[in-house]
């Protein structure tokens, strides 16, 4: 009984070893795609003064369509009062971390990330 359950064990881990570098590049890739997503929107807000409820939609659509995001767990904080010239802009988006482990016991820290930007503003009006 006790190999039995050592093979087991060994099983379990031998597949998280597999599988961890792969799922580190996944996640690494999300954090990348979620900051390339943010910086593109925060350069069509700096124009426009602010983050309109279509660049957010915008942000929000690419992130699901392209990279596979649950809409409904996706959150964006932006900046939508307008914003003069030399004054600045914000904005964050958090979302769900994938796993890195294939057993969750190893899987440690936030269950989200998130990234934040700040821009200046360049309306004029």
């Amino acid at each position: 009984m006790s190999k039995t359950l050592g093979e087991w064990m060994t099983l379990f881990i031998v597949i998280n070893i597999m599988f961890a570098p792969i799922l580190a590049y996944l996640d690494s890739l999300h954090r990348e795609a979620v900051e390339v997503v943010l910086t593109e929107g925060a350069k069509k807000a700096a124009i426009e003064g602010k983050f309109s409820p279509e660049i957010i939609q915008e942000m929000k659509d690419t992130l699901v369509e392209k990279y596979n995001f649950d809409p409904n767990k996706i959150k964006i904080n932006a900046t939508q009062t307008l914003t003069y010239r030399n004054e600045y802009l914000e904005a964050s988006i958090e979302v769900p971390r994938s796993f890195i482990f294939i057993l969750d016991i190893f899987n440690q820290g936030p269950s989200t990330f998130k990234k934040e930007t700040k821009i200046m503003s360049e309306y004029v009006g």
